[in-house]
């Protein structure tokens, strides 16, 4: 058995890391079950092994609302240079709250995501995505992530909460800088911003309702069912959860590009397409890192006794690859059932969004590489640039060459 204190905080993010996290993750999963990390200038307990990671995820009396335990939690923070901050209301959505604080906001938010609402929103998916790739140059290099994957999702987000047309260039920017900028103060700034953009919307709504999720959320407002940070921090978990299918769709075209044989596969048999969605979020997951949880009693997890008043992350890309739980965990096979898989979480803060986001990865994967089939990488895979990000598993860009 181990503790805090035995031993030093394993440095994770390396140039290596950023382009190919699975071997020193892999490596990981050797050693006992979690270590200690370094990010956003806290130190932070790694879980990555399969069952750790359930473990941990379902266990309620471990908080998400970290807000509530600042002072507790104050010993956590040894890198305060790194450390970026939000504007406090925007932590007040189910994504941080627990027990009937996050049951009361996510029962309001029930009848948004139900199947028959999720497969609604089929037809303007395959609208939006004919339209983007009507007008995609062929034969020629492009960056899938900002005239395909971003673009795609961004106008079904848009017309989905209320977003108007002509404001949707900027938020997406400023949610991947939230993730994954390169500075705590760019981070913040970014912050600051997405604040602002949170409080014009709700303003907007109130001024000129739509049938659309942001004015429910106002109309949620004045019948005190949400307070308004609640309000405010909503708009915000739609704004940032609603973009991450961009990713998710640039790091499928990766994966099927790079195994043409997959991609010969399901082109074949488009039954195997929701198939093949599951088994990327598995192999590539986006958000390779799970937020930290807090634990206000000490743990044991393995030989390792976390204390109290520690933060735990779950390395879900790595328990989405440990071997005893998926057979060759490494290799890319959409036939093989992926089903329960880690990447959209688990138990009480699994995400509410996950039929719609692999929705979009079907639907915009597919009608990309049915009517172009020969899309190629137009630069080496080893070429390509990821954002520096700890949580994250994001491409700066995606260039491909459009083909027939």
């Amino acid at each position: 058995m181990c503790s805090a204190s035995d031993g030093n905080i394993f440095r994770l993010i390396s140039g290596q890391f950023l382009r190919d996290p699975y071997p020193t993750l892999a490596a990981l999963q050797e050693k006992p079950g979690v270590v200690p990390i370094v990010t956003n200038g806290l130190r932070m307990w790694l879980v990555t092994r399969y069952d750790d990671a359930k473990r941990v995820l379902a266990d309620q009396s471990l908080g998400k609302d970290l807000v509530a335990v600042k002072e507790k939690i104050e010993h956590c923070m040894v890198r305060p240079e790194q450390h970026a901050r939000l504007p406090r209301p925007l932590r007040r959505s189910m994504f941080e709250q627990d027990g009937a604080s996050h049951r009361r906001q996510r029962s309001l938010l029930a009848h948004l995501f139900t199947p028959r609402r999720v497969a609604s929103m089929r037809p303007e998916l395959e609208r939006v995505a004919d339209d983007l790739l009507d007008a995609l140059p062929t034969d020629d290099a492009i960056d899938f992530v900002r005239g395909y994957s971003r673009p795609l999702v961004t106008t079904v987000l848009g017309d989905f909460v209320g977003v108007p047309p002509d404001a949707r260039d900027e938020f997406p920017d400023w949610e991947n800088l939230i993730l994954t900028a390169t500075s705590a103060e760019e981070a913040t700034e970014a912050g600051r911003k997405m604040y602002d953009f949170c409080h014009e919307m709700v303003a907007l709504k109130r001024k000129e309702p739509h049938e659309d999720v942001f004015t429910e959320l106002v109309t949620m407002a004045r019948e005190d069912k949400l307070d308004e940070e609640e309000l405010v921090a909503t708009v915000f978990l739609f704004l940032v959860a609603g973009v991450e299918a961009t990713s998710a769709m640039a790091n499928g075209a990766l994966v099927l590009m790079t195994h043409p044989d997959q991609l010969t596969k399901v082109l074949a048999d488009p039954s195997l397409w929701p198939g093949c969605v599951e088994e990327i979020l598995r192999f590539e997951t986006s958000f390779r890192i799970l937020p930290p949880r807090h634990c206000p009693t000490p743990i044991e997890l393995d030989e390792v006794t976390i204390p109290a008043d520690e933060l735990i992350v779950v390395a879900n890309s790595a328990a989405n690859r440990d071997p005893s739980r998926f057979e060759h965990p490494d290799v890319f096979d959409i036939t093989r059932p992926s089903h329960d898989h880690l990447a959209f979480g688990h138990g009480p803060h699994r995400c509410y969004g996950a039929a719609l986001g692999k929705l979009e990865v079907e639907v915009g994967l597919s009608k990309l590489l049915t009517r172009y089939p020969r899309t190629k990488l137009a630069i080496a895979p080893e070429s390509l640039r990821w954002r520096p990000a700890t949580f994250l598993r994001r491409l700066e860009s995606l260039p491909v060459v459009v083909r027939q």
